[in-house]
């Protein structure tokens, strides 16, 4: 009986591990909907480096990540976001919709 519940404990474990990495990513997108752009940014920071996404998952973080950043005027930074998508998630939406955003930004705010 013992045995059980502590397989039981440990597959609850590993459910709210994942409610919690999903939540984090819909709190992102949320936040960016919501204007409060530099919590999207910080939130996206953290929980890159906390969970274990798919592919498709750290793109959609990572955009909407560039987006809160070309939000608050921080053209360069979303520019090295986008090229991060756009060059290691190109298989991806995100990654077509981060080369898409390239080309859309005036090439004057570019800092080579």
């Amino acid at each position: 009986m013992k045995k059980y519940f502590v397989v039981f404990m440990l597959l609850s474990l590993v459910g709210c591990s994942s409610l919690a990495r999903d939540g984090g990513a819909i709190r992102v997108q949320n936040n960016y909907e919501d204007g409060d752009y530099h919590e999207a940014i910080s939130i996206a920071d953290r929980i890159m480096h906390q969970y274990d996404y798919n592919e498709s998952m750290k793109a959609m973080i990572r955009y909407y990540k560039a987006m809160s950043l070309e939000a608050i005027n921080d053209i360069n930074g979303a520019i090295g976001v986008y090229r991060f998508i756009k060059e290691n998630h190109a298989n991806t939406e995100y990654g077509y919709m981060a080369s898409e955003k390239l080309q859309a930004i005036t090439p004057s705010y570019i800092h080579e």
